[in-house]
């Protein structure tokens, strides 16, 4: 490429999970010195029965492990795991020769190696080892061949007998992702030859082009989505290049924090210093917001984002949006159902949704946010954000509900109150649409007869709100972001609450779903206010972290429901003790 991309976060996210894919899967080709690329952490046996018996714990099953160590102990014979070196990490590390081929192999914590080999063989996981000389040989049930060399208290097991190490002492290599999390990944694209990331990135231009391909001729040449697929798998092709290029180092982690009683997922990005994507994050760490009234703590769900894009990103975007442009008058020329007097309006309504959507676009950033708030026999939600042009986005609306209001099924299903009330600068118009007749009561009993949309312009935001009580919401919104503007934010905050999402299926008049919410709603109480789902971007030296956390709450809710449908122990799940 002569000229580097900006990506948005999710766009790195797919390229660098096909990036692993792609090391990954050329990681078994046979190797001198290896620099690591590739190294992977798993918990100690210690810490593995550690977090059964807490998850046990959650789920009502106390002393989970001792089923573990049973079966353990019956198929050794009452030997146990002899050999294995129960305190620390599991690994496995893909190293890079000199000679640029991958050199994968598996890191054991070992009292001894000889020892450990002879507890496989008793399990007829492997044939007795064989000494060659001073490197065990194990053979497995399908004739593979595997090599064991033990050094430091480590098992060093690669497919050949001379395969390479990256290093002598697999803690240093694990460092990072362990302790830190219980499965860690870390990719250190670094170390990847640049003639090994040209060969990456043309297998992966060939798998693109063949998947776009394939979905040409399965949505045919003339689908404008088919059009914007390929633009966008091109896009992940380049995403590609600048990741191998500019990114340091990818982790993705798994931890069960004991402590905190939670679990969490984390995806990190770094960059190498001084580099455009490196730039690139730190441009997303200056973010602020003038729409910090969605974070509402107390809602079932609260979302809250903010950005900045690149020109690159703002033009690839706008060409996007003319190709979507082009297609839709043609589907619109096309369209047989629609009277040829009426193409014209439709077009024009059409071009003004589009020209706002390119300011905003060419105004390159994002802000705005959403939030939902649920409970017995209740349902709101608002959504809004920055427009470029929030006056002719409102045009825009009202001349395609004036185009609606000229189709007589449109009339007799929905009622249009244009202009409905302006507040602070932001002017308020309503839909209420009725209910269909086999909508059943709980629909009735939540929204009414109708069900009430709001959109409402200002001079450069918008908002849209559905549900009894919705305007007010946006109000409370629009009035908690005036007092906060241009509050600094991260990239990304959403947390979903599920008490009061519980309690709202907990009120449906279906007896099976009233009664699955109410023994989760019940289970959540134990633990008030950890009852959160959470996804937050936070930023580290060179780069962002984006964590997904499960709080306590949830996670005995989870077990809960698992005994309360049928899982061990549970009402629905055969008896158990010795008269069973």
């Amino acid at each position: 490429m002569n000229k580097t991309t900006f990506f948005k976060p999710q766009q790195w996210i797919t390229a660098a999970a096909m990036s692993a894919i792609f090391l990954a899967g050329a990681a078994f080709a046979q190797a001198q010195t290896a620099k690591p690329v590739m190294v992977v952490s798993l918990p100690s046996v210690d810490e593995l029965l550690a977090n059964v018996d807490f998850l046990g714990q959650l789920g009502g099953q106390p002393n989970a492990s001792m089923m573990i160590n049973g079966l353990i102990q019956a198929y050794t014979q009452g030997q146990g795991l002899k050999g294995l070196d129960k305190s620390k990490p599991l690994g496995f590390v893909v190293g890079i020769a000199d000679d640029g081929s991958f050199a994968p192999a598996v890191l054991i914590p070992v009292t001894s190696a000889k020892d450990l080999a002879g507890t496989l063989a008793m399990m007829h996981l492997t044939a007795p080892a064989q000494d060659e000389g001073g490197v065990m040989k194990l053979t497995a049930p399908n004739g593979m061949d595997l090599f064991v060399r033990e050094q430091s208290g480590w098992a060093f097991v690669t497919q050949a007998k001379d395969t390479p190490l990256p290093s002598d002492d697999p803690m240093k290599l694990m460092a990072g992702i362990n302790p830190d999390y219980d499965l860690g990944i870390r990719i250190l694209l670094q170390n990847v030859p640049e003639e090994k990331k040209k060969s990456l990135i043309e297998q992966f231009r060939g798998f693109m082009e063949f998947a776009a391909a394939a979905q040409q001729r399965q949505q045919g040449a003339d689908n404008p989505f088919s059009t914007l697929s390929q633009k966008n798998l091109e896009q992940q092709v380049a995403a590609i290049e600048q990741l191998l290029n500019e990114a340091n180092q990818i982790t993705i982690g798994w931890k069960i924090d004991r402590a905190a009683k939670n679990t969490y997922l984390d995806f990190s990005v770094t960059a190498v210093p001084g580099s455009q994507l490196d730039q690139c994050m730190k441009q997303m760490a200056s973010g602020t917001t003038n729409f910090a009234g969605f974070i509402m703590p107390d809602s079932a769900l609260t979302l809250n984002f903010s950005g900045k894009n690149s020109q690159e990103n703002i033009d690839q975007t706008l060409t996007t949006l003319e190709q979507l442009k082009g297609k839709a008058e043609e589907a619109i020329d096309k369209d047989p159902d629609l009277a040829n007097d009426k193409r014209d309006s439709v077009k024009q309504v059409l071009h003004e949704f589009l020209d706002v959507a390119e300011n905003t676009v060419k105004a390159g950033k994002s802000d705005g946010g959403a939030v939902v708030q649920v409970g017995a026999g209740k349902f709101q939600a608002a959504a809004g954000g920055f427009v470029a042009d929030g006056p002719a986005l409102e045009k825009a609306v009202k001349d395609v509900l004036t185009l609606a209001q000229g189709e007589p099924q449109f009339t007799e299903q929905a009622t249009v109150k244009l202009d409905l009330e302006t507040y602070k600068d932001v002017h308020f118009h309503q839909v209420s649409v009725k209910l269909p007749e086999e909508a059943g009561d709980d629909a009735k009993k939540i929204f009414g007869d109708t069900v009430d949309i709001y959109f409402g312009a200002g001079p450069q935001n918008a908002y849209i709100a559905a549900g009894k009580g919705s305007l007010d919401l946006v109000k409370a919104v629009i009035d908690h972001s005036a007092a906060e503007p241009n509050k600094a934010v991260p990239p990304l905050q959403m947390s979903i609450a599920l008490t009061p999402i519980a309690d709202f299926v907990g009120s449906l008049n279906d007896a099976q779903a009233a009664a699955g919410g109410a023994a989760f709603s019940q289970a959540l109480s134990q633990t008030p206010g950890k009852d959160h789902v959470t996804l937050n971007a936070h930023l580290i030296p060179n780069g962002f972290t984006y964590r997904l956390m499960v709080e306590e709450g949830v996670l005995k809710a989870i077990g809960a429901m698992a005994t309360h449908t049928g899982g061990p122990g549970g009402p629905a799940g055969a008896p158990s003790g010795p008269n069973n």
